[in-house]
Order: structure tokens, then C-alpha cells, then sequence
């Protein structure tokens, strides 16, 4: 059942991005705390992992060094995104 305001995180299936070639993650849920802060759990896909590795020039993929990129790139398309809509471009 549909929760009110409830929004949709995924366009795929944990499966369908599990098995993608293309750097996926699937986000199992995302919780506002108090503080403003979110909490976001999901999973990433092997290639995701691949790339974290190549940008990072890491040999092996943690879970403190694959939330601090998918941070750093939603930052980034944000930033990015917020630019274009202010017509800065």
C-alpha cells in the first residue's frame, strides 16, 4: 500500500540494476533525522564499483569510500542543476 506523499526512489528493479553494466545505485530508503541531515541506504552495482575504484584510484571499494562518492556526486549534479535552473549558464 501506497503511503500519502510517498515518493518513488527507483525507475528499475534491485535486479535490474544489480545486473546493468552501466554505474547504477538502488536506493532502498532515505530518511530525513532531525538535525537535516538524510540517511540514504542503498546498493551499488559492480560497475558503480568500478568506477568508484578508477576515480578514486582505490584498489579495493568500502562502504565509508562509496557513500562519501555517491555524495560527492549528487553534490555535484545539484550544484550542477541548480545553475542551469537560475539560467547561469
Amino acid at each position: 500500500m501506497k503511503k500519502k506523499n510517498e515518493v518513488k526512489l527507483n525507475d528499475g528493479t534491485l535486479e535490474e540494476v544489480m545486473s546493468s553494466d552501466f554505474p547504477r545505485i538502488y536506493i532502498h530508503s532515505m530518511k530525513d533525522q532531525p538535525d537535516g541531515d538524510c540517511i540514504m541506504t542503498f546498493d551499488a552495482n559492480k560497475a558503480l564499483g568500478e568506477s568508484y575504484k578508477k576515480a578514486k584510484g582505490r584498489k579495493r571499494v568500502t562502504k565509508k569510500g562509496m557513500g562519501n562518492y555517491i555524495l560527492e556526486i549528487m553534490t555535484k549534479a545539484f550544484n550542477k542543476y541548480d545553475y542551469w535552473k537560475t539560467g547561469m549558464n
